[in-house]
């Protein structure tokens, strides 16, 4: 690797540009809109921008900056929590323009993407074969190289695992800008430090994520209960692997208020006041089915919540 004498990461930046060609964006009212992320905690200003739309130039600006000790950092939809899709003064490289769907298999079910496709963008593909994604997460305008970063879950993991857990294989840009496809059956190592590491060990650039056949219609359930135990023994029910009815599950605790107690001066929660809540517990089921072969009730008959789905 050549190593190029120390200079200012500025005039580098400008260097790069020159290089790279329009895909670097120096202009500060573009830098701008990538100093934070979803979670709005982190507030950086990037030097530059590289807004990519192929491997080969991705791993040309992570060479680049390899070279000259540049911080880079991939971005997909900037969905982070906490600053991991931004950075000070270094390269922010934006993936969303590379949105190929390159293959949609029906017989293997599986689809073979871009990494910055969005779900949303798979999902409208593939239900028109009457295929989804194995695992979805609530917010489907997020980037799959994003997730497969992070994990993904869903509300079908309680079946499926993670998003991460549901792809076959990956394109994947290294530290040192060398484009290389790993799997579990190749270059394994890679393959498993990649998913879930927040892009810190390579850039995802393509992912073979794997489908499942998927029915027309959605009934879903809401089940309301005020007893945990029962929503735990209930949940483990629906989650039996030798239980295939229901598809999708999502629970919460949400508190019902019941009033306050004045404990003090002022109205400062637990300073002047303590409040009361009753904790209720719902849960969501969805049941897949065909037209005409709608399901009833009578699957939740063993069902212990606290009142009658409402369905």
């Amino acid at each position: 690797m050549t190593v190029h004498a120390p200079t200012s990461i500025a005039d580098a930046l400008r260097e790069m540009k020159e290089v790279l060609g329009d895909r670097i964006l120096l202009d500060e009212e573009v830098r701008s809109l990538y100093r934070s992320d979803f979670g709005r905690m982190v507030d950086r200003l990037p030097g530059a921008v590289a807004r990519c739309a192929s491997a080969e130039e991705v791993a040309e600006v992570v060479r680049f900056c390899r070279e000259r000790r540049i911080p880079v950092v991939p971005r997909g939809q900037g969905h982070t929590q906490s600053g991991q899709a931004t950075t000070d003064v270094g390269v922010v490289l934006d993936t969303a323009a590379m949105q190929t769907i390159h293959e949609i298999d029906g017989a293997g079910e599986t689809a073979t993407v871009d990494s910055g496709l969005t779900w949303r963008q798979l999902v409208q593909a593939t239900t028109e074969r009457g295929l989804v994604p194995r695992v979805l997460t609530n917010n489907l305008n997020v980037a799959i190289g994003g997730t497969l970063s992070m994990a993904g879950l869903g509300v079908a993991s309680f079946r499926y695992g993670t998003q991460a857990d549901n792809v076959d294989e990956l394109q994947v840009v290294t530290g040192a800008g060398e484009i290389v496809t790993c799997s579990r059956e190749h270059n394994r190592e890679l393959f498993d430090v990649v998913r879930c590491s927040l892009g810190q060990f390579g850039i995802i650039t393509r992912a073979k994520v794997r489908l499942r056949r998927a029915k027309p219609r959605v009934r879903k359930y809401y089940l309301l209960y005020d007893d945990l135990g029962a929503l735990m023994e209930d949940a483990k029910r629906v989650m039996d692997p030798s239980n295939p009815t229901f598809s999708s599950l999502e629970s919460w605790c949400t508190p019902c208020f019941q009033g306050i107690k004045k404990i003090g001066e002022g109205m400062e929660l637990w300073e002047g006041v303590q409040t009361f809540a009753y904790w209720m517990y719902p849960l969501h089921l969805t049941v897949e089915h065909d037209a005409g072969q709608e399901p009833d009730a009578s699957l939740l008959k063993e069902r212990h919540q606290c009142g009658p789905p409402i369905i």
